[in-house]
């Protein structure tokens, strides 16, 4: 069997149940209550109207006694139980002899709405949804043509028709007769209930009956029956209900997966929202079905908006539905104006959901023609908007946990942690001593001087003479670039003598020229001058004097004369290479061989020796001209017989010729000039004199090169006469002349150039002024003295500069301390002692300056702003992508439905016109082809199953609240979307098992389940909670409880919830109640042995609830009785109530008297139990999960104060029993009340204790340790109206708080109404009084009272 099937089977299973004890009631008068439409019209204050369409049909005032009466609990328990009945217009009644029945049941029914208007003191009815034909009349019977009759249904379905016209009605009553195989006659003439006359055949009366009946079972059947040919048909079956056949986990498709992964990113919540809140929308996203427990109070609703705006704003169709409308009502009102037109509440066909989905339309229709594209781009916008917000947040979410971290870690100072507090106490307790260091020391700076330093620079200033200090101080900057002594005494000498030859120097250069600035080395010119001098003295006399002058006279001869220089040369370096080869042999040749002959010779017998490497016999024989040579020549001794001889002899013949060349070279060039010729035969001698020939011809030749032009060079840009002769001796005596002048003038002056530097050097300084006048007037011995007496301030110099160099060390850090210690050079050790505790004091006192002037407050200011303009910006974007989402998914035709809808409305106006049906039909036909435009459907179950039919275009997400009050039979609601968010409670009621065999039941299960998993848990005790949560992967928990007083919810918190709950509630002291919880024993009260009442105990009850409407305490405070045992108590307290204190007092006050049931989903200010139970009648211990789930609603319907009357005491009760439990915390709950008698124990630190013991002492009430959900609050102090929570930070380890989550809880603190102080424990311990003081303003500012100036506590909050 697939799934489809399975699924199939559980629908059809409950069909079954919904057909067992199905009765059709065809008699009017098997009806709860039944008023016949003469009874209307013949009692006074009563108004019946059967014109006007938009005005209410019947309205019954206080003038009508028991009809006023009857229709005032038919109003009650509408309100206790609106879903569990309904009250019925019926027109049109068909009374019919049918064999043994008898049908007396009118034709066309309308649903009808009961309201109380307040103003004019009346009930009114008005009809809540279309009229239908009852169809059940007729099921079964062979004479009708139930075909016919369906399709008659159908078409009074579709035309919205007013069983009050009378035209309207004829036509569909003769339609029906026309389809009843028996002569049948609609009769207009009036009709009396008096005189029924039950004929053979069907008579239609044109008379109405109204009347009360538990709601249609039918509708269900219907729904249930088109569910199964859905699937039949090959329908869409979501996962949720798929869930209920598969043990296994079910998984998304990867396009939905990735769909649905934009929808969980980022949560758009208009309205505050705590973590779990926004964690159902991640876990939606990720899982087809989410189960969120939400116990009372826990914000559900609010909860349920949010994700309604997240989801529209993804573009996602939403159903929200609930077993109830109770839970439903405020939803619309908490939507955002800007999208509720897209939130249908309810369809009906009363004047308020007409006008507000006409609004709603209209709305939609003029959107439609906005430009989507544009909405798209203000979108964008609005995103980066809220990106920057973010971006804002988390800035200053950073600033504000630095400062927290700063406050609250510990400070870790040479090895040790230290407390901020322990911080501000040690600076404030040492800033008398060590308070001199007056620089902003940082945390990280490093101590610019040691102790040992520190107390060095204190040594040297008592040891240093303040005036010597100073004197070196004027001179200090000049003092080092003083020159010695000696060498100022000199130059001013040296001035003095050149000054006298200045002019006469002057006079020596005439001609030449001069620049300024020219930079000579004048000694080494000099040297180099006469160096010049002497050499040309030598060259210039003689045959060298006349070769100088050739030379320099005569181009030829200076050719001349180079090329023997450089041929000479070139022979003199041969002759020296050949003889280093043969220095150390030993030739010997012939004297009287011919020199010529003998080198041709041996050039043969060289060659053959390189040939062969030897002379043989053959070459002897061949060259016997060679012989001599062989018999002439001896090598060391040894006769030429191999290579290695013949090589030096070859050298000793080319020293022959090179000499010879030489000689005759030189011998023809310098014999014109001369000079002594060289003999044939050369002596070592002529070399020698060779070589120093050559050396004067070197000068000659490179005396431009070697003198003059390194002359010039040292000149610089000094230029000599034009006509100065180089060679001549008298130029270079006219040039050392020159030369010693420039020389004399140069050092004139530099001499004075020095002069007027050192004057300038020394002018400004006081100290060095008759220093000056001696320089100034070349007073060297004047200046000799005056030295002396600064050779004595530089003996303090490195002291000075020691000081200097400490002070400068110090002043990069503290200038100010730096600057002091000179300016205070008198004071002794005892001002700036213990150099490490003063910095250390500086170090920790900026620390805390630093901290403080960091305003908080400004930075949590400034988050709440952002916070926000978040939710503004989210709204916005929420609002816009809505409506763009909106323009997309309307399509073409959907759009002319809307505007034939709206003219057809138009047309309708008043309804009076001749064309109103028709108009009606229109507007009808139209709204059905636009329901699926609407994104958001906001509607009890049953108006789901009647209205919302069963598409292919489901919805996105359907929503469930209350769900643990519904049997399994809405799971028929779940078909209609994709994905459920089922939002309830396991520990509140569940659904009530009536009128159904357990075992017919089970019976059931096994035919139909057998193959479901857990098919044991489909009983009608099973809530829809309780099935999700058994097959829905994602749940989680609402916490934060906003509704009761923390005394109230304590009970249930306690019993059900294992304290998870967290209470946000905390009301201010003109708000509270005191006591919060009363009990009232009534000692004579018993109960009825018959029947579940107990008068006396109503009576006591009763005069309560009076007393309480008479005290201005409880003004506009809403109220409700409970009676704990059976709904009997209820009815009568509410009879007495009604006597007592009247109806409209009741109706203001939404009092409502029932039992638990009543109330589920509700709330009311003030809340009166009854226990009802004596010790008269036996009763059964409560033990039992719904006995312990009545009392937790019961027990948790009160926000401000609950009163339980009883008339058993503790000591009656089983200590197991729930009643006990009630009843025993009613009595002790404030017995163990924290903050009652000695408050010492409850702080944790000393910080607290003391801010406590200053607020108590200022006169101040002030509670410590007041818990607010996850928010701690260290005090509260209150006045009657007011209220500011302080906060002690300081003493909670950084790593340990979640800094964020603390700020964004603050500020939805604020927005409740709290007004927050923060004090810094260090911040206290440092400047405790202006701490405090910003605290005693704010408190001043906000209208709090000191108790002594006010009454007592006691007094301001005693009531009833």
């Amino acid at each position: 069997m697939d799934y489809r099937d399975r699924v199939k089977n559980i629908f059809s299973y409950l069909l079954s149940l919904k057909k067992l004890n199905q009765k059709v009631i065809k008699s009017v008068y098997d009806y709860e209550k039944l008023y016949w439409e003469e009874e209307f019209f013949h009692v006074q204050g009563c108004s019946v109207n059967k014109l006007a369409v938009n005005e209410p049909w019947i309205e019954i005032n206080a003038k009508c006694g028991r009809l006023y009466e009857e229709f005032f609990h038919i109003y009650q328990e509408n309100e206790k139980n609106e879903e569990g009945f309904e009250i019925v217009f019926g027109q049109g009644l068909l009374i019919w002899k049918r064999e043994n029945e008898k049908i007396i049941h009118p034709i066309l029914n309308t649903r009808m709405k009961i309201e109380f208007n307040k103003r004019r003191e009346v009930f009114v009815l008005t009809p809540s949804n279309r009229t239908v034909l009852e169809i059940s009349l007729f099921e079964g019977f062979e004479e009708c043509n139930m075909q016919g009759i369906f399709a008659l249904a159908d078409k009074v379905n579709r035309i919205n028709l007013d069983p009050r016209n009378l035209r309207q009605i004829e036509g569909i009553f003769l339609k029906l007769l026309s389809h009843i195989d028996a002569p049948g006659e609609f009769k207009k003439s009036s009709f009396s209930k008096k005189r029924v006359d039950f004929q053979q055949r069907p008579n239609i009366y044109n008379t109405s009956v109204i009347f009360v009946r538990k709601n249609n079972a039918r509708l269900w059947q219907v729904e249930i029956n088109n569910i199964i040919k859905a699937i039949d048909n090959g329908c869409e079956i979501p996962e949720t209900v798929k869930a209920l056949v598969n043990e296994k986990t079910i998984d998304c498709d990867e396009k939905e997966r990735r769909e649905w992964e934009k929808v969980g990113e980022n949560v758009l919540f208009p309205l505050p929202a705590n973590l779990e809140q926004k964690e159902i929308i991640k876990k939606m996203a990720q899982n087809y079905g989410v189960v969120v427990q939400g116990p009372p109070g826990t914000g559900k609703s609010h909860t349920i908006v949010n994700l309604i705006c997240h989801l529209l704003a993804h573009g996602k169709r939403v159903l929200v539905t609930s077993q109830t409308g109770r839970a439903l009502k405020v939803l619309t009102e908490k939507i955002p104006e800007e999208i509720r037109p897209l939130c249908i509440s309810v369809l009906g066909n009363d004047p308020n959901s007409l006008n507000r989905l006409n609004e709603s339309v209209r709305k939609i229709t003029d959107t439609l023609s906005v430009d989507a594209e544009g909405i798209c781009k203000e979108v964008e916008l609005l995103k980066k908007k809220l990106d920057f917000c973010k971006k804002r947040q988390g800035e200053l979410y950073g600033k504000f946990r630095d400062i927290q971290e700063l406050e609250n870690r510990g400070i870790s100072y040479n090895g040790r942690e230290y407390s901020s507090m322990d911080i501000a106490k040690w600076v404030r307790n040492n800033r008398g001593k060590y308070c001199w260091l007056e620089d902003e020391i940082h945390m990280d700076d490093i101590m610019p001087l040691s102790e040992k330093e520190f107390n060095l620079l204190i040594y040297l200033r008592k040891i240093l003479n303040k005036n010597q200090k100073r004197k070196f101080d004027n001179v200090k900057g000049i003092i080092e670039k003083l020159p010695d002594d000696d060498e100022i005494c000199n130059r001013i000498s040296e001035y003095k003598k050149v000054r006298l030859e200045y002019h006469k120097h002057i006079e020596i250069l005439e001609g030449w020229h001069i620049p300024c600035n020219n930079r000579c080395n004048y000694d080494k010119l000099l040297e180099l001058l006469d160096e010049c001098r002497n050499k040309i003295a030598v060259l210039g006399e003689g045959v060298w004097g006349d070769i100088f002058n050739s030379y320099y006279s005569s181009k030829l001869v200076r050719q001349t004369l180079k090329d023997l220089l450089y041929k000479s040369n070139n022979c003199m370096l041969i002759l020296s290479k050949v003889r280093d080869q043969i220095r150390d042999h030993k030739i010997e040749i012939s004297d009287d061989i011919d020199t010529d002959k003998f080198s041709e010779s041996f050039d043969i017998l060289y060659n053959s020796f390189d040939r062969n490497g030897k002379i043989g016999k053959l070459f002897t024989l061949i060259h016997p001209e060679c012989n001599y040579v062989l018999k002439n020549c001896k090598i060391d001794g040894m006769p030429l017989k191999n290579m290695e001889q013949a090589i030096i002899i070859r050298l000793h013949v080319r020293q022959k010729q090179v000499i010879n060349e030489l000689r005759n070279m030189w011998n023809n060039t310098m014999r014109d000039y001369g000079l002594k010729v060289m003999a044939a035969s050369i002596k070592p001698s002529d070399i020698i004199l060779m070589e120093k020939n050559l050396s004067y011809l070197y000068e000659i030749v490179n005396w431009d090169v070697k003198y003059k032009r390194p002359i010039e060079e040292g000149l610089g840009r000094i230029s000599v006469p034009r006509d100065m002769d180089w060679h001549k001796r008298e130029s270079y005596d006219y040039l050392l002349k020159c030369v010693s002048a420039i020389k004399g003038i140069d050092i004139y002056n530099n001499d004075k150039a020095y002069i007027e530097v050192f004057k300038k050097t020394i002018n400004n300084t006081g100290e060095l002024k008759k220093l000056y006048e001696a320089v100034n007037n070349l007073n060297v011995n004047q200046v000799k003295a005056t030295l002396q007496e600064l050779r004595e301030i530089k003996g303090v110099k490195n002291k000075c500069l020691k000081v200097d160099e400490l002070i400068g060390k110090l002043n990069r850090i503290c200038p100010k301390t730096a600057k002091n210690i000179i300016d205070d050079w008198d004071c002794g050790k005892e001002k700036f002692n213990d150099w490490t505790k003063a910095w250390k004091w500086a170090q920790w006192n900026s620390l805390l300056n630093h901290m403080y002037s960091l305003n908080l407050e400004k930075i949590e200011e400034a988050i709440g702003i952002e916070k926000n303009r978040e939710k503004e910006i989210i709204k916005d974007i929420v609002s816009k992508n809505t409506w763009y989402n909106q323009i997309l998914r309307t399509t073409e035709n959907e759009k002319r439905s809307l505007f034939s809808w709206m003219q057809a409305v138009k047309r309708i106006g008043k309804g009076r016109g001749k064309m109103v049906p028709e108009y009606r039909k229109i507007a009808q036909r139209e709204m059905e082809k636009c329901k699926k435009i609407i994104p958001v459907w906001i509607m009890p179950l049953n108006r789901v199953i009647e209205n919302v039919k069963l598409s292919k275009n489901m919805f996105d997400v359907i929503i469930f609240d209350e769900s643990s009050q519904s049997d399994l039979f809405s799971l028929c609601a779940l078909m209609r979307a994709k994905r459920a968010v089922i939002v309830g409670d396991d520990n509140q009621i569940s659904p009530e098992v009536v009128g159904v065999d357990q075992r017919t039941m089970y019976n059931l299960i096994n035919k139909y389940l057998k193959e479901i998993p857990q098919r044991q848990w489909f009983d009608l005790q099973t809530s829809l909670y309780d099935t999700a949560l058994r097959v829905f992967p994602a749940r989680l928990m609402l916490k934060e409880h906003f509704r009761c007083v923390p005394e109230i919810i304590n009970f249930s918190n306690n019993l059900v919830y294992s304290g998870e709950m967290l209470t946000l509630r905390y009301p201010r002291i003109n708000e509270r109640f005191y006591p919060v919880i009363n009990t009232i024993k009534v000692e004579e009260g018993v109960r009825d042995s018959s029947k579940p009442v107990n008068i006396k105990e109503a009576e006591c009850l009763v005069d309560k609830v009076a007393a309480c409407c008479r005290d201005s305490k409880y003004s506009n405070m809403s109220m409700g009785v409970i009676s704990l045992l059976g709904e009997a108590q209820g009815r009568l307290i509410e009879n007495m109530l009604k006597d007592k204190i009247g109806v409209k007092e009741i109706i203001r006050r939404k009092l409502i008297c029932g039992d638990a049931y009543s109330f589920q989903g509700d709330e009311r200010d003030i809340m009166f139990l009854s226990m009802v139970i004596s010790k008269n009648v036996k009763f059964a211990p409560l033990t039992k999960e719904n006995d312990i789930k009545r009392f937790n609603v019961a027990a948790s319907r009160a926000r401000n104060q609950m009163w339980l009357f009883h008339s058993v005491d503790l000591k009656d009760l089983n200590e197991e029993c729930v009643r006990y439990s009630l009843l025993n915390y009613c009595l002790n709950y404030n017995k163990h009340d924290k903050n009652s008698g000695n408050v010492e124990y409850i702080f944790q630190t000393e910080f607290q204790k003391d801010v406590y013991n200053l607020i108590k002492s200022r006169g101040y009430k002030v509670t410590p340790k007041v818990e607010i959900g996850k928010y701690n609050m260290d005090f509260i102090v209150e006045g009657m109206r007011n209220r500011v929570a302080v906060i002690c930070d300081g003493d909670v380890p950084s790593e340990e708080y979640n800094w964020k989550e603390a700020v964004e809880r603050q500020l939805d603190l604020e927005r409740a109404g709290w007004v927050f102080y923060r004090i810094m424990g260090g911040e206290f311990y440092y400047e405790p009084e202006k701490t405090m003081e910003k605290l005693w303003n704010k408190l001043n500012n906000m209208g709090i009272e000191r108790y002594s100036l006010q009454t007592s506590d006691t007094e301001a909050l005693k009531v009833v």
